[in-house]
């Protein structure tokens, strides 16, 4: 069966939003959906960057998605924060590992 595995994305705060790409392993027949949802590292929702939370549907055939985060610039200089977006509750299909940005 298809894995569903998440990129790591490096983004400066100036960027303005986070794009990450979920992709399936190998393309399924079926369709595939995986819950998403940020969850808080260095970085904190609200000051540093958007929570965001959702579903997203692989077409049969179809093996790449992107989730997208908005980023907050603020006139703080920071050290590299961190945030993560976990998968969740997939169905026709394993979650490989969670994805992190920093």
């Amino acid at each position: 069966g298809a894995t569903i595995s998440i990129d790591d994305v490096t983004v400066g705060e100036a960027d303005g939003f986070a794009t990450f790409t979920v992709g399936l392993s190998t393309a399924s027949g079926l369709p595939i959906t995986v819950g998403y949802s940020t969850s808080n590292g260095t970085a904190l929702s609200g000051s540093d960057y958007g929570s965001t939370s959702g579903t997203l549907t692989f077409a049969a055939g179809q093996t790449v998605r992107t989730v997208v985060v908005a980023i907050t610039n603020d006139v703080t200089d920071e050290p590299d924060e961190t945030f993560t977006v976990n998968l969740s509750s997939p169905t026709n299909a394993t979650i490989g590992r969670p994805a992190r940005v920093s």
